[in-house]
């Protein structure tokens, strides 16, 4: 018989519905893509998440977003804060830096972001032990180097005492190295222009510690001087939240941002990948010669300390949570969990780069 229009149309709708089961939505074939390890399911998306879930003790659907950064290795571009990008004019540390790093001659400074209870006040003390640091100070940048009184809101605890601005920072690494000092911290933040890389001025290190223990610590800490129950300080005295990890990292222009974006995660994360050294406090302290190794590679012209003893790492008797605590903790660290989940990766590559190198 003559075909006839219903013929072509049948075939137009069968050609439709075979493409569509053959291409899958690109926008599936993404998400979908950076989970290939795990097994397939009608509800991929749900479980892929469920599974990050359980393997990284997550508990919002966020945090499995939040994760996808760092399983796909998503970065903003940091190449303007890179020290071999920027002008040999431009450029207040002068040459670029050869010798080894905290050397004092033409080595780069060790520049540590002191995170509340994260090992700050123990890092000074091993930098302070044979070394020049001001030790005074918590080996902290004096804040009169850096504190500007037109910017009240980026004093203490919130600013960046490295130098908000280029030229802040070229005020502050002129004193450092006036000074001596081959190690110096900041209980603030990054700066909005950090400068990062072998070529330039600081050599940069951080230690990231489980953000619930973080709350715990901050609370016996409160306690000396305020003798409040946890859910008081929960309720009336809680600081520096949400996520106090991640605002600091990600800047000066994030520490007062309410509410922190996906996007400052991000920038956070891209900033995080640009430290020289970062290390997850509890793997720190429960391997002493791990630790021990890591500062021999990477500070070969410094002395410290011992490692055997312990680090007290602030852990205090078992605290019976109630559903109320548990909620209120993972309110206001659910980014700083991501970033520490992380952070043990990072520390964990670093392990396996030197006992690759030993094998050679």
């Amino acid at each position: 018989r003559e075909p006839h229009f219903a013929d072509f149309l049948i075939l137009i709708v069968v050609g439709i519905l075979s493409a569509c089961l053959v291409a899958r939505p690109s926008w599936l074939l993404r998400q979908a893509s950076s989970l290939s390890s795990l097994p397939d399911s009608s509800s991929e998306l749900f479980y892929s998440c469920e599974k990050i879930k359980e393997v990284h003790g997550f508990w919002t659907d966020l945090q499995c977003e939040l994760w996808q950064i760092i399983e796909h290795n998503r970065s903003l571009n940091m190449s303007p804060f890179l020290a071999e990008n920027i002008p040999a004019e431009d450029r207040f540390w002068g040459t670029a830096k050869t010798d080894p790093v905290g050397s004092g001659r033409n080595g780069r400074i060790v520049y540590h972001l002191h995170l509340h209870k994260n090992m700050g006040s123990t890092f000074c003390q091993w930098f302070g032990a044979y070394n020049r640091v001001n030790k005074r100070d918590n080996c902290n940048v004096l804040d009169r180097w850096w504190w500007n009184e037109l910017r009240e809101d980026l004093h203490y605890q919130y600013g960046a005492y490295i130098g908000r601005t280029r030229k802040e920072q070229k005020h502050v690494y002129d004193q450092i190295q006036k000074a001596g000092w081959i190690y110096v911290a900041s209980e603030g933040s990054l700066s909005d222009e950090p400068i990062f890389g072998s070529q330039g001025p600081y050599y940069h290190s951080i230690v990231i510690r489980d953000p619930k223990e973080w709350v715990i610590s901050m609370w016996h800490f409160e306690k000396q001087t305020n003798s409040s129950s946890l859910d008081e300080y929960l309720t009336k005295h809680l600081w520096g939240v949400p996520d106090f990890y991640t605002r600091r990292i990600c800047g000066t222009s994030c520490v007062h941002r309410d509410p922190l974006t996906i996007e400052d995660f991000l920038q956070a994360k891209s900033r995080l990948d640009q430290f020289d050294l970062v290390l997850a406090q509890d793997m720190v302290g429960s391997d002493p010669n791990a630790t021990r190794k890591i500062f021999q590679e990477e500070f070969p012209a410094l002395r410290f300390p011992s490692f055997d003893a312990k680090h007290n790492k602030g852990t205090y008797a078992p605290h019976q949570f109630t559903p109320f605590q548990i909620e209120v903790i993972q309110n206001v660290t659910a980014m700083d969990k991501v970033l520490y989940e992380y952070a043990k990766i990072l520390h964990q590559e670093r392990l396996k780069s030197y006992k690759a190198r030993a094998r050679q």
